[in-house]
């Protein structure tokens, strides 16, 4: 039996209240992916809440940058009683349909959530409390893992409101810490959506006038933000050996995708929006549009995207890639190395202000072809990461991003060639810990780790994993959608 994961996430919403149904039994499980079902209350159902979107980032398919072939998703995502159940739903409805949203199927992640409609609805705390041990329990009695996360908060305005998710959060926080550690696990929704809006706000542009998370605008989407978060947390426990790994036919015919051709720097940066946020990508073929997460991150911000939304209504911010986005003529997205960021940092920031600068360099400063050492590696990170910081807005971030790792069965001579392109994977572990010593102190500094995120998946020191192409450096098209979701992930909060 595959492996069951569970994720209860407590949240929100205004819906009209309906009587008690269980709705749409789920349907028959993908063998190719591993299977989700989010269970809850009214933001985590599609039509108000965060489903729609989890199920969009989360189901592909994405396609493999050497076999232009399609690869499924990371995961195939369902909602209890089906995609278009509406209205409040308290953890009491949820206990009692549990069995009929789950089907008795082996699921691998189940997505459980309540709270804000129990406290609209006047669930008392032990009704709660009680409703919200019988799920764990249940949960805790198949195989696999519980996630449950915080509720999200509301305007301090609506004081008994706030009052009463504060102490709802408590109370899971609670049944989550007296749970089997090994299976069950807390992620704090309520904490990461009061680093966008404020501790203690009045007002937050991803909730219109009603508390319910904006769609797509003209605010930014309050849905794609909390989709993203349950994306985050979601990814992290997907069973590795279901994901889908890549079909790779002749990688090494792409070399050139690892070198910097044509114009060393590419385009400068456009004009910069005036009405939402602005960042930018800094980085190599890992994140550029061709072999990396880049479009995908930008799809995730740009929510809806620029070219059916020109006045970018729903967007969370707008993304940049250092040297302009492929296929635009005389762009260049491949970052290369750090003398080439040094090189071409002052031109890709050209005279904007920034809200996020986001960099990586490391690969390229690994591989024999273009190979930089350890003590100019640094120097060189520390010119970059001067000129980002002088370009941001007054309360703008520079954010680091480690260098993905590589599997380590690549550990073979750095010809420039061969398995990985001949990098090795112990030079990747040293610059990144070099990278850390050298920008870890800095007071405006946020660090997107990759790397770890990568490994926590994969395993340390993986030989195979389906993130990655196998014998590269580049990510698999589920590696990329999980790449571009710890990004957003990551910066979202900055923003």
């Amino acid at each position: 039996m595959s492996s069951l994961l569970l994720l209860l996430t407590f949240c929100s919403s205004t819906a009209v209240a309906t009587g008690i149904t269980c709705g749409l039994a789920p349907v028959e499980l993908n063998s190719s992916t591993p299977n989700v079902i989010i269970v809850g209350d009214s933001i985590s159902t599609a039509t108000t809440g965060f489903a729609a979107n989890v199920a969009k980032m989360m189901q592909g398919p994405y396609q493999e940058f050497y076999s232009k072939r399609l690869t499924p998703g990371l995961a195939t995502v369902q909602y209890g009683g089906g995609f278009d159940v509406t209205g409040r739903i308290t953890s009491s409805t949820g206990m009692q349909c549990f069995e009929s949203y789950t089907g008795g199927l082996s699921w691998d992640v189940i997505v459980i959530s309540y709270g804000f409609d129990d406290c609209m609805e006047n669930i008392t705390s032990t009704t709660s409390q009680q409703n919200l041990q019988t799920i764990i329990s249940k949960a805790e009695s198949k195989v696999g893992k519980v996630l449950v996360m915080t509720a999200p908060p509301v305007p301090s305005t609506q004081r008994g409101l706030l009052e009463c998710i504060t102490n709802y959060n408590g109370l899971v926080k609670d049944i989550v810490e007296k749970s089997n550690p090994n299976k069950t696990v807390l992620s704090d929704m309520y904490t990461q959506v009061n680093r966008y809006c404020g501790v203690n706000y009045e007002h937050c542009a991803l909730q219109d006038s009603s508390m319910n998370y904006n769609t797509t605008g003209p605010l930014p989407s309050g849905q794609q933000y909390t989709g993203i978060i349950v994306g985050e947390s979601l990814q992290r426990l997907l069973p590795k050996d279901k994901i889908q790994p890549p079909v790779n036919e002749s990688h090494q015919a792409n070399l050139t995708v690892l070198k910097n051709e044509g114009n060393p720097c590419g385009l400068p940066p456009p004009k910069l929006a005036s009405n939402v946020k602005n960042v930018l990508i800094i980085g190599d073929s890992v994140s550029s549009d061709g072999s990396g997460f880049g479009p995908y991150f930008r799809s995730l911000l740009e929510h809806p995207n620029t070219t059916t939304n020109p006045a970018m209504n729903g967007a969370l911010a707008v993304v940049q890639h250092n040297g302009g986005w492929a296929p635009a003529p005389g762009a260049n997205e491949q970052g290369s190395n750090s003398i080439n960021g040094v090189n071409c940092i002052n031109y890709w920031l050209g005279n904007e202000t920034w809200d996020v600068v986001a960099f990586n360099f490391g690969i390229h400063d690994c591989w024999k072809q273009q190979f930089v050492n350890s003590t100019e590696y640094a120097k060189n990170l520390e010119i970059i990461y001067d000129a980002a910081h002088k370009s941001l807005t007054p309360q703008g971030k520079v954010v680091w991003t480690s260098t993905t790792p590589i599997a380590h069965n690549c550990s073979l001579p750095n010809t420039g060639k061969g398995p990985c392109y001949g990098v090795q994977p112990d030079c990747v572990t040293e610059y990144n810990n070099i990278a850390l010593a050298t920008l870890g102190s800095k007071p405006d500094l946020v660090i997107n780790d990759l790397y770890s995120e990568v490994n926590h998946v994969c395993g340390l020191n993986f030989t195979t994993c389906s993130l990655q192409h196998p014998g590269d450096v580049h990510p698999s098209g589920p590696g990329r959608e999980f790449l571009a979701i710890k990004t957003a992930a990551t910066i979202l909060p900055l923003l």
